[in-house]
């Protein structure tokens, strides 16, 4: 008020200076420490007492180029982030493909190529590769014999599978059902190995059918061998093209689904 009465008063300029200077004070501060939303609320309020201040205008510029940078920064950071998203989308399918590719070759015998694709996922930890590296390494198929090698790894992976199978993968179920099988890590318990293979049998996975036909087979613990349950099992994994299961059958002298007789 007192300086729309009298502009040249100087006791009124030295204190709206002094007002302006405590708000451009307060928003260099926020700047420095880029809270920018702080830093606006300052010059606002010095921008109501001394708007023609050219401190205020050096400052405003400074704020919306870091304001810019701010949103630019964000605006760069998401497409990094989409990137980065999208590339491991990419690397997650190549790693399943890899690993479909794997274990079909593991099945069908051909162990070196069967390496070729699970080494490098077991490396990084897939624990369906791990399992059947393992092994490989185990009886020295497509790969040479390291026994100690695949101890570990069948250690490594026990968990991660007795979660899966707990969770329903068939693959899983079928794996843990081995453990018990060999006594390698875990102790020896076909009748709980039979437990998992059924679960896995049941949902179609061959690789379990089959060694559940050979547990029948064999009989286990209190279970008496039963062939025509064990013959059951066979021709469900032969079915599904399971070869282990077709030389069992062809073995027994029993009918190969989509064969005929033997």
């Amino acid at each position: 008020a007192v300086l729309k009465m009298d502009p040249a008063n100087a006791r009124a300029r030295n204190g709206v200076e002094r007002v302006t200077q405590v708000y451009l004070d307060e928003a260099r501060d926020a700047l420095a420490q880029n809270r920018l939303g702080l830093a606006a609320q300052g010059l606002k309020a010095a921008a109501a007492v001394d708007p023609k201040n050219p401190n205020l205008v050096i400052l405003s510029n400074q704020l919306q180029r870091l304001q810019f940078l701010e949103a630019e920064q964000q605006r760069l950071q998401a497409e990094a982030d989409d990137r980065i998203s999208k590339a491991q989308e990419i690397a997650d399918e190549r790693a399943a493909l890899n690993l479909k590719s794997g274990v079909r070759a593991y099945y069908e015998g051909d162990y070196k190529r069967a390496v070729q694709f699970l080494a490098p996922l077991a490396q990084d930890g897939e624990p369906q590769a791990q399992v059947r590296v393992a092994r490989m390494l185990l009886l020295g198929r497509g790969t040479d014999r390291d026994k100690p090698r695949a101890m570990g790894m069948f250690s490594t992976a026990l968990a991660p599978v007795q979660l899966a199978a707990r969770e329903g993968n068939a693959w899983a179920q079928s794996d843990l059902a081995d453990y018990f099988v060999d006594g390698f890590v875990i102790d020896k318990d076909l009748g709980t190995a039979a437990f998992w293979y059924h679960k896995a049998a049941e949902q179609g996975y061959a690789p379990a059918q089959t060694n559940l036909g050979w547990l029948y087979f064999n009989g286990y613990e209190d279970v008496a061998p039963n062939r025509a349950v064990a013959v059951h099992w066979f021709s469900e994994a032969a079915a599904q093209g399971n070869q282990t299961a077709v030389r069992n059958l062809q073995v027994l002298g029993e009918a190969v689904p989509g064969q005929g007789g033997s």
